[in-house]
C-alpha cells in the first residue's frame, strides 16, 4: 500500500468513527463568516496536532514502563502507530500529498550537513 492510500484510509476511518462530526458542524455553522471560519479551521488543526502530541507522549510513557510488543495494545509500537494514523488522518483532511512531501524532505535532508549543523 502506498502512503497516499494509508492517508485516505486513515482519514475515511476517522470520518466513519465520528471524529469529524463536530468539525463539520462547526464549519457549517460559520459558513459565510470568513474570519470566524478561519479561526475554527485553525482551531481544528491545533486540536488534531495536540492529539498527535498526546500519542507521542503515550509512546514515551510506554517506553518508560518498558512496554514493547507488536500487535499489543498500549505498547511503544502501538502508540507510534496511533501517532502516524493521526498524522495520516490530518493530511487526508487537509489534502496534503504526504508521500510527495516526504520524498522532497528526504532529498532536502540528504544535502544537509552532519547533524544539520547542530550539537544533537
Amino acid at each position: 500500500m502506498k502512503i497516499k492510500e494509508y492517508v485516505e484510509d486513515c482519514h475515511q476511518n476517522a470520518i466513519n468513527k465520528g471524529f469529524y462530526d463536530s468539525t463539520e458542524r462547526a464549519l457549517l455553522a460559520v459558513e459565510g463568516d470568513i474570519d470566524l471560519s478561519y479561526e475554527v479551521y485553525h482551531a481544528e488543526i491545533a486540536k488534531r496536532l495536540m492529539l498527535i502530541t498526546g500519542e507521542i507522549g503515550e509512546a514515551c510513557e510506554a517506553d518508560r514502563k518498558g512496554k514493547y510488543g507488536l500487535e499489543q495494545k498500549d505498547t511503544f509500537e502501538d502508540e507510534l502507530a496511533d501517532a502516524v494514523i493521526r498524522i495520516f488522518d490530518l493530511c487526508g483532511w487537509m489534502e496534503i500529498d504526504l508521500e510527495k512531501q516526504i520524498k522532497w524532505k528526504m532529498e532536502f535532508n540528504s544535502s544537509r550537513e552532519y547533524l544539520h549543523g547542530k550539537s544533537y
